[in-house]
């Protein structure tokens, strides 16, 4: 069983590195396209075959629950960061994702998890990391010579907007999602090794006289 939780939490770490191979990679001078789509269907295949195999194998875990996610989130802002450097991508677009994701992964979830609650990523959040995706393989594609051009530039701004869009719409329904959550869960969850105050005793019963 430990061998079987292990596979799929070893597929999302794998993930967390291949943000950083696909900046290495990209070279404008070479773009090594070819490579750099590799990379994204590796992160793809790997974010898909992470959750089937601990859905199927029923290895459902918290950590998986969070990881995932963020896997995801820090592939992306990696290749993100990396067109902005390359005038691929406006700045402000990336700022405004960047932002996002570090309102969700660094105020939303540690709150929730301060009162015991996990939310997991719902479907407006699975399709917005789709959306991202198809943008970064259309950007990817774009650094090829056949795909420049006015028409595959109003394509790719296209993809911006609604990746734009949906990642703000779902950060909301995030936080709806949240704060739902904590209305029905107001308390914290009493820590195990906080000592709980001790009751005073009873005062004893009182004395009867007897009688003679």
């Amino acid at each position: 069983m430990n061998l079987l939780r292990a596979i799929p939490t070893a597929l999302t770490l794998f993930r967390l590195l291949l943000g950083p191979a696909f900046v290495l990679l990209h070279d404008p001078a070479h773009p090594h396209t070819e490579a750099l789509l590799v990379i994204v269907g590796l992160a793809l295949l790997t974010d898909w075959l992470d959750g089937w195999l601990a859905r199927r194998w029923k290895v459902v875990s918290t950590f998986g629950k969070l990881m995932d996610p963020f896997a995801d989130a820090l592939f992306c802002m990696f290749v993100f960061v990396d067109f902005a450097r390359f005038d691929i991508m406006p700045w402000w677009l990336v700022a405004l994702l960047i932002a996002r994701e570090a309102l969700v992964t660094f105020l939303l979830r540690p709150l929730a998890l301060s009162r015991g609650i996990v939310v997991a990523a719902g479907m407006p959040g699975k399709v917005k990391t789709v959306i991202q995706f198809v943008v970064i393989i259309l950007a990817t594609v774009r650094l090829a010579p056949l795909f420049h051009g006015p028409f595959w530039t109003a394509v790719l701004w296209a993809g911006f907007i609604g990746m734009l869009t949906f990642s703000l719409a779902s950060a909301a329904l995030y936080a709806r999602d949240i704060a739902r959550a904590l209305r029905a869960n107001p308390r914290a969850p009493a820590d195990p090794h906080t000592p709980t105050p001790q009751e005073p005793p009873a005062p004893p019963p009182p004395e009867t006289e007897k009688q003679p």
